[in-house]
């Protein structure tokens, strides 16, 4: 079986999560998709996905040092994942 997917760079969602993709997604799945970029030590992206029907959402950022755009993105999440490793 075929698979339909796409590879989006996160930087296509950017300004402030409402990129030509952002909207893409939006009219695909129902969901809403924000990003910020986070403080790493090469460009990196904390992403947040809400899903509008039900309200549920789920902020994602890898490795970071303390950033308030990040904290900001993820203030009412339904779900935070932080991977660090």
């Amino acid at each position: 079986e075929d698979l339909n997917y796409a590879f989006i760079d996160a930087q296509e969602l950017v300004p402030n999560g409402k990129g030509e993709r952002a909207s893409m997604l939006e009219g695909l799945m129902g969901c809403e998709v924000k990003t910020v970029l986070v403080q790493h030590s090469f460009p990196a992206y904390g992403i947040r996905v809400n899903h509008i029907k039900s309200g549920f959402s789920c902020v994602y950022s890898g490795d970071t040092r303390p950033c308030d755009d990040l904290v900001g993105l993820g203030k009412g999440c339904s779900v935070l994942v932080h991977e660090a490793t």
